[in-house]
């Protein structure tokens, strides 16, 4: 859905592109909302360009909470000059009119089912903040680890980029279409962390940025979600691919996945979350957490004993298994260890961050 608009006299055209789930059963309800919506967009391009927030509330004006879904919105001309797009699709979360939105690998915004329709998917969730070295080395061990359990093929390391790259085109020209292709690597970034220790609204969206700037800065696609629980996120890819779909975590979050009273709000608890986490075709793979006197993943851990059935029973079907290939990966470094040696201007981090990352760090003044 778009509008093209002259802002005013003798100015250059100004223009919004949204895209846009509908939510309703029937398409007499689908063709109501769409009208509603419509009207709003074009009040908002000549009566709410001036506050991005009020620009984002007034499209659902008259439209009842989760009859549509907003998962992108573009800006472009002179009537928009103040916006940034990837902090309007951020605002497009705040505002519940979609759970998630998706950057692609060079930073701009896209709507997902562009890159990621009908794909395998390796997910690893994190706050980024910044992005380390281990991060990479995760995505890659666990991506090689993925290919082979679920029988995919990995593109060489020269075509992995360009591969990725015409990825997104290539959806948008063939979505209905059988094609083998490659799993994608993504990482995604829970709004939950998003307001981290933040001061204010301001620092929450700078930081927000620092974050996709840097994550761009390696080419990697990144999704912006509101999601807290595993399944969550699951149940939202699901909705754009039936591909086989991996998570990671770290050896030391086993204790807060297996936390029954984390699950309060399903009436399965625990059960419940699993049995919607886990399909035949998903599983979560473990890193492993090492310090000087541990090293934490699921040969060391041991659940309470109301859940040890659970527990083996995902080992042994394969559902949760440990990642291979990480005993040369430092992942006792953690990443508020690198901000604090950032604010003490110990050069130390440079080590434990990609270059591209640390240059783009040290010439906007980031994390301090």
């Amino acid at each position: 859905m778009a509008v093209r608009f002259q802002f005013e006299s003798n100015a250059p055209a100004s223009e919004v592109v949204l895209h846009v789930n509908m939510k309703d059963n029937t398409r007499l309800q689908q063709t109501e909302a769409l009208g509603h919506l419509g009207v709003n967009l074009i009040h908002s391009c000549f009566y709410k360009n001036k506050n991005p927030k009020d620009f984002i509330i007034s499209l659902t004006d008259n439209l009842s909470s989760g009859r549509v879904e907003i998962d992108m919105i573009r800006f472009s001309g002179p009537a928009f000059k103040d916006y940034d797009n990837r902090l309007m699709c951020l605002e497009l979360i705040e505002q519940k009119l979609t759970p998630a939105v998706m950057f692609n690998a060079q930073g701009d915004v896209i709507q997902p089912g562009d890159l990621i329709y009908d794909q395998a998917l390796f997910v690893q969730r994190g706050a980024f903040r910044p992005v380390t070295n281990v991060n990479l080395q995760i995505s890659e061990s666990g991506l090689k680890q993925f290919a082979i359990d679920f029988d995919l093929e990995l593109p060489s390391e020269e075509k992995s980029k360009s591969e990725l790259k015409n990825k997104e085109t290539k959806n948008k020209e063939t979505k209905n279409k059988k094609q083998k292709d490659f799993p994608i690597s993504l990482l995604e970034i829970t709004m939950k962390q998003l307001h981290h220790n933040a001061q204010s609204d301001d620092l929450d969206r700078k930081d927000f940025l620092d974050r996709v700037d840097c994550l761009s800065k390696l080419g990697v696609p990144v999704i912006i979600s509101d999601f807290v629980h595993f399944y969550e996120l699951k149940e939202y890819l699901r909705t754009l691919t039936q591909k086989p779909l991996a998570m990671v975590i770290g050896g030391n979050q086993l204790d807060y996945f297996f936390d029954d009273d984390r699950h309060e709000e399903l009436d399965g608890g625990l059960f419940e979350s699993a049995a919607r986490l886990f399909d035949l075709k998903t599983c979560v793979y473990v890193y492993p957490y090492k310090t000087d006197q541990i090293c934490s993943n699921t040969k060391s851990f041991f659940p309470p004993e109301k859940i040890s059935h659970l527990f083996q029973y995902l080992l042994a079907n394969g559902k949760l298994k440990d990642l291979s290939d990480c005993d040369e990966v430092n992942i006792s470094k953690l990443a508020s260890e690198i901000r604090k040696m950032l604010s003490e201007n110990n050069p130390a981090w440079e080590k434990a961050v990609p270059k591209k990352v640390v240059d783009h760090i040290k010439k906007n003044k980031l994390f301090r």
